[in-house]
């Protein structure tokens, strides 16, 4: 045998044992990419669920006292909002309901239907707290959460206006109901919308 033939041969054998080996463990390559597809994943996950760049505006930070917090805030308007929901579901039943004037009837319906819809907003936080159970974003839920405590109390605001024009018309006539009505809508508006506006929550002067 030459020397050219026995190397030929020689690289021959090498070829056929790397296409062998490359048979034998086919897994790795397998493994490998697997774990690339993985970690794509869980990139990806986690820019879906950043609840920075969800919402940047009400919460940023996991504060553990926030939501109890928030519960406690909600469970005070929604305790508000149900006495006058039961105040207004009697009210059609009192023996001088069908004595009233149809603009009074209508009043009344708008005041019931702003009440329901502000207790269905309190509640939803409620809802979806237990049916998302367990929460695998926490500040997501906190927005959710305070974006239907203010929507709620948009139609709670209309609700207990109307409600109060109703009843004081009830008493005192139509005129005293629609101007002691206007100033609750006036003392709502500043009370809830435009002192938080106007006298914001500073952090206090260090000494």
């Amino acid at each position: 045998m030459t020397p050219r033939s026995s190397r030929a041969l020689r690289g021959g054998q090498a070829a056929t044992l790397a296409g062998c080996l490359s048979c034998s463990f086919p897994f790795n390559v397998n493994v490998t990419s697997l774990d690339d597809v993985n970690t794509s994943e869980r990139n990806q996950e986690q820019r879906m669920y950043d609840p920075r760049a969800e919402d940047p505006a009400i919460v940023t930070e996991d504060d553990p006292n926030s939501l109890a917090e928030l519960l406690q805030e909600l469970r005070i308007l929604l305790q508000g909002a149900q006495v006058l929901a039961g105040f207004l579901v009697v009210l059609p039943f009192s023996a001088r309901f069908a004595d009233i004037s149809s603009l009074e009837k209508g009043i009344y319906l708008a005041a019931f239907l702003a009440t329901l819809s502000s207790l269905i907003l309190f509640s939803a936080p409620a809802i979806h707290h237990r049916l998302q159970r367990p929460l695998v974003n926490r500040i997501q839920f906190k927005n959710f959460a305070s974006r239907m405590m203010v929507m709620g109390a948009i139609p709670l605001s209309v609700g207990l206006t109307l409600a109060t024009q109703v009843a004081v018309a009830e008493v005192a006539g139509e005129l005293a109901g629609t101007v002691v009505a206007t100033i609750v809508a006036a003392f709502i508006a500043f009370a809830w919308w435009i002192s938080p506006r106007v006298f914001p929550n500073r952090r206090p002067a260090s000494g």
